[in-house]
């Protein structure tokens, strides 16, 4: 038995001490940087300066908002303020020079936003990840929604797959006129 217990711990050490590492090391900086990161003088939302469980907090953060999004999932009103609020964030980040798009999560969410960061983009956004974990669907997830809308928005982002349908219609359009 206590062989077994011994070739356990051997086998669980590895897993345990380096299989987070390169997850936590990689978006330490971003998080300290986008989502832990308090924004000063942002616009008042009276819903949250007068809600009981949210007079304390400033929700000047990603962070906080997430957290009160995920925890609070059925409070509309407080939902609808946190989707004000993550918009002016989005604005925020965007007016200082580097819009932000939050990656949902999912398996390799880390290291696909550390490639996209890499290769660059012509909007000059930095992709965030919330981690490696399972994907919200309440209320959080509308609120990245949200987030990355107001980006997109702000950027005049088109997507990969609606610049290839322009182009082909575009090339559609210039072949119907060379005949």
């Amino acid at each position: 038995m206590k062989r077994a217990i011994f070739i356990l711990i051997i086998q669980l050490f590895p897993i345990l001490t380096f299989g987070q590492s390169k997850d936590s090391i990689y978006s330490t900086l971003l998080l300290d940087k986008y989502v832990n990161r308090c924004i000063d003088s942002l616009d008042s939302i009276e819903y949250l300066k007068i809600n009981n469980y949210s007079k304390r907090l400033d929700f000047c953060n990603l962070a906080s908002c997430f957290t009160f999004l995920e925890a609070y999932d059925k409070d509309t009103l407080l939902n609808q303020a946190l989707y004000v609020r993550l918009e002016q964030i989005a604005r925020r980040f965007y007016s200082e020079g580097t819009p932000v798009l939050i990656h949902r999560g999912g398996m390799n969410s880390t290291e696909l936003c550390e490639r996209l960061n890499k290769e660059g983009n012509p909007y000059g956004i930095t992709y965030v990840s919330l981690g490696n974990a399972c994907v919200s669907y309440g209320s959080m997830d509308i609120g990245i929604k949200k987030f990355n809308e107001e980006t997109k928005r702000l950027v005049d982002y088109i997507a990969t797959e609606d610049r290839k349908k322009k182009k082909k219609e575009k090339r559609g359009t210039t072949k119907n006129k060379t005949h």
